[in-house]
């Protein structure tokens, strides 16, 4: 499957409904769609500011409980990896059930193919076979072959899930676990320690607004045009780039008219409290991991 990158963009761009001259470019998938971008992320990712507060966490949560979280895979492992970009959160799964010879089909998906390899490429050791899925998400479950599902599936979308909204992502995940399966998602986590303002730090550095910008650049656009910023709004974090008024070195495009904002990213953040009331109201069981500090968790959730 090909993508033609800018016609994908211009069909996903939006109106917003509610707020006069802002135009939404909001769906996960937008941000992957070229080698460019996904070098940007990666970027980003090495931001200890940027990725430090949630990503390492994670990753550590993860490594902390495998017990737990793998405890009823005795019987053999579907690790289906949502966005797997460098596999670190699947990599100490995988390892694990080497090591106690229990079988494991991996499947990444995503709509970047240098991080479909990349997973594939680490994560192939340690499994029976790799399943890749060049696909979107939503798009993903037709394509992920029946006998994957012989063995008790593991949805795994890690911290992508902040990136979409809640009533979308987890209908979704329990389609693609299946009946049985598993769900296991990531959120760093609001408190009195941790407030929507020392949050939207991380997204103020130079590589989150490079890599916000993606989308907008796939349609010819430059970043030298646009003011940025961050905000927290509706319960979730914004990318917003606002066109400039001096049109003297505009690019020749009429997606985004001068004076028009666009929404690139957004980012949902949740307490304790909201995460747990979620999960309850989608599936039949889950369990809440923490990490030390309280600022990022991890959950298991039974389909």
């Amino acid at each position: 499957m090909k993508i033609d990158r800018q016609a994908e963009v211009r069909r996903h761009l939006k109106a917003d409904p509610e707020r006069d001259r802002v135009f939404l470019l909001i769906e996960p998938h937008l941000l992957y769609l070229s080698d460019e971008q996904a070098s940007a992320y990666l970027e980003a990712m090495d931001n200890e500011e940027y990725a430090g507060a949630f990503h390492g966490p994670t990753v550590e949560i993860i490594k902390e409980n495998l017990s737990t979280l793998l405890a009823d895979a005795a019987d053999g492992v579907a690790l289906i990896d949502l966005g797997p970009g460098y596999p670190d959160k699947s990599l100490p799964m995988v390892q694990y059930l080497k090591e106690r010879s229990v079988p494991c089909r991996y499947v990444p998906v995503d709509v970047s193919r240098p991080f479909l390899d990349l997973a594939a490429r680490h994560v192939e050791p340690f499994v029976e076979q790799v399943h890749p899925v060049f696909a979107r998400f939503e798009e993903c479950a037709s394509h992920i072959p029946a006998e994957v599902y012989r063995y008790t599936a593991y949805c795994l979308i890690g911290l992508t899930f902040m990136n979409f909204a809640p009533e979308t992502v987890l209908p979704l995940l329990k389609s693609i676990a299946g009946p049985g399966g598993r769900a296991m998602v990531a959120s760093e986590l609001l408190s009195a320690r941790k407030t929507p303002e020392q949050v939207l730090a991380s997204y103020r550095t130079r590589e989150a607004q490079a890599f916000g910008f993606g989308p907008l650049e796939l349609l010819g656009l430059r970043e030298n045009e646009f003011t940025h910023q961050a905000v927290f709004t509706n319960g979730r974090v914004e990318l917003q780039y606002k066109r400039r008024e001096d049109r003297g070195h505009a690019s020749q495009t009429q997606d985004i008219e001068p004076g028009d904002t666009v929404v690139t990213a957004v980012s949902y953040r949740y307490t304790m409290e909201q995460l747990d009331r979620l999960l309850g109201a989608h599936f039949r069981s889950h369990r809440i991991f923490a990490s030390q500090d309280g600022g990022t968790a991890v959950a298991l959730a039974q389909v």
